[in-house]
């Protein structure tokens, strides 16, 4: 994250600048710690930041929570998209102290299929001689099978969302 908010920052902190300059110097590897930190000093200085973070309910319950707990504390002017599996709703909910907009979203058979079919056809044109209809139709049955009812939860917060519940003890 803080490489591609420095990749796309007009403008840079010196002080991120001599932290990045002290680690390296130093032969170390960038901790969490340090990130932390430099994304404190940087989105105050970005006019606009969005987060995405994909699959959230596939970290480690600890790690989760202590990135939701991030997030509900230290991004503040930043535009937050999430996506899960919906067994980590209330927990989101609880970590971030509010309720939530949240959508379902459903795979559909058809579009998987035509997907699938679409990407096999590209393989099948560049090597035609790798598959047969049978072993085709085996990949298909065995990926949408697999697919089946699979669906991805997505949470969405806005600006005004973080500056309307943040406590000022939490300002930096």
């Amino acid at each position: 994250m803080l490489r591609q908010f420095l990749t796309t920052a007009s403008y840079v902190p010196e002080t991120i600048i001599t932290t990045l300059e002290s680690i390296k110097k130093k032969g170390r590897r960038v901790e969490i710690g340090d990130i932390s930190k430099m994304l404190k000093t940087l989105l105050p200085h970005l006019h606009r930041s969005f987060l995405c973070l994909d699959a959230l309910d596939e970290l480690e319950s600890h790690t989760r929570f202590t990135l939701l707990k991030a997030l509900r504390t230290e991004f503040g002017n930043a535009r937050i998209f999430l996506t899960g599996r919906p067994h980590i709703e209330p927990e989101v909910n609880r970590a971030l102290q509010i309720q939530l907009d949240a959508m379902h979203i459903e795979a559909n058979e058809g579009d998987i299929r035509g997907f699938l079919i679409h990407e096999i056809g590209k393989d099948m044109n560049i090597n035609p001689d790798d598959m047969n209809e049978q072993l085709r139709e085996e990949i298909l049955e065995a990926i949408i099978s697999k697919a089946n009812g699979m669906y991805v939860l997505y949470f969405l917060m806005h600006i005004f969302f973080w500056k309307s519940i943040r406590p000022v003890s939490l300002r930096l």
